[in-house]
């Protein structure tokens, strides 16, 4: 049997049982966009609002884990959501100085009161500057930024805090379409898509992971996330499709 010549990318997050959101749902867009996936688990995410909407996966165990995939060369890595500064740090330890581009994506709609002062501070401390992009909505990078600057103000606001893109996310426009806002301080760029009118969770999961499987292709940035919106809106058609009979 000839070898696999796939990319490999490694989806570091939360799990959910229902398979919408999280690695699982990073591993179906990794193996639709031609990548080879491997997952590090960092919670569970069980869908109840409150504190026990979010089981935090111990540190060690992250280590654990991370310690099982050695020897296998990743080409990219999605960090989806970490629940605590333990794991923060674990994650950044070991992206540090290996040279794999690193996309976060930081899901802190899943966290919701766990994103605290220090969360906040570990998370810009230790993960953006080692991001080679940030995929955020505007609420996750104003939060991350500290200021309730407008689009492009924002973008310059998060590039400061040390990743060399910031892709903010799915901006409503004046005819009811989206646009990602795209740069990485000297070249900008706006991915326009129509809207979908369907109800579909997941989405971010599966922009931010096809953005990682087309940098692992080597693809540059803009690239990749034309690409992802492109994968995005294929993906809502088809549920929109189905919903109608």
């Amino acid at each position: 049997m000839a070898a696999d010549t796939r990319p490999r990318v490694l989806s570091i997050g939360a799990v959910d049982p229902s398979a919408e959101t999280g690695v699982l749902a990073d591993v179906r867009t990794l193996l639709d966009n031609g990548c080879e996936p491997a997952t590090v688990l960092t919670a569970i995410a069980t869908g109840v609002r409150g504190e026990k909407g979010v089981i935090p996966v111990s540190s060690q165990v992250v280590v654990d884990q991370l310690d099982g995939l050695k020897g296998k060369e990743m080409q990219a890595m999605k960090l989806g959501m970490v629940a605590d500064e333990a794991t923060i740090d674990v994650v950044a330890a070991r992206a540090r100085g290996t040279g794999v581009p690193l996309v976060a994506d930081p899901e802190m709609e899943l966290l919701r009161t766990s994103v605290t002062r220090q969360w906040l501070r570990a998370y810009r401390g230790a993960i953006l500057p080692l991001s080679t992009v940030l995929v955020v909505d505007a609420g996750e990078g104003r939060l991350l930024a500290q200021t309730n600057a407008a689009a492009h103000d924002l973008v310059r606001a998060l590039l400061g805090l040390g990743p060399k893109w910031v892709i903010l996310k799915a901006f409503a426009t004046d005819n009811d379409d989206h646009e990602d806002v795209i740069s990485d301080g000297a070249h900008w760029y706006a991915v326009r898509s129509r809207a979908v009118a369907v109800a579909a969770r997941g989405t971010g999961d599966v922009f931010s992971a096809a953005i990682t499987a087309g940098i692992a292709r080597g693809e540059e940035v803009p690239k990749a996330a034309s690409a992802a919106r492109e994968h995005v809106v294929a993906r809502l058609e088809g549920l929109a499709s189905a919903a109608r009979g």
